[in-house]
């Protein structure tokens, strides 16, 4: 019986000895979204597209205006980034969304006159934003541009 104790002695200390240099020869998980946490600051074109009736014959009409937007980028919960967005003096809660390692999100919606997609991809100091939303049939919308960090 005292063979077995200080074997298994032995054992235990061998097994809590390399569990102790396992845990301190690993790195600490490394939260990937920390890097596109921060505020971003850049032009991005708006741009609307809309048929129009002008003395009976239809054209279609284009617009499109340049705007300063403030990206608020942080962490939400444990796999997300919320986004808040300012533009001069309105705000808009961009909601919370899922972004993988790669750093591109891409999300669609709707379908036929109301689909609509959005995409964002964090690269280096830079988001990049690329929206479009139909609003009718013959109807569209759209936003895209470059922010970068402070």
């Amino acid at each position: 019986m005292k063979r077995f104790r200080v074997f298994f002695g032995i054992y235990r200390s061998r097994a809590m000895l390399l569990a102790a240099l396992a845990l301190l020869g690993c790195d600490r998980w490394r939260d990937y979204r920390s890097h596109w946490v921060g505020t971003y600051e850049g032009p991005i074109e708006i741009w609307t597209q809309y048929p129009l009736s002008t003395g009976g014959t239809w054209t279609m009409f284009d617009t499109t205006f340049t705007q300063n937007w403030i990206m608020e980028v942080r962490l939400e919960g444990d796999s997300s980034l919320a986004l808040t967005g300012f533009r001069g003096a309105d705000s808009a809660n961009w909601g919370v969304i899922k972004v993988p390692e790669s750093g591109v999100f891409f999300r669609q919606s709707g379908g036929g006159s109301s689909y609509a997609e959005l995409g964002i991809t964090f690269a280096g100091d830079s988001l990049v934003w690329n929206s479009f939303s139909k609003c009718g049939i013959p109807c569209s919308s759209g936003s895209h541009g470059v922010l970068r960090t402070h």
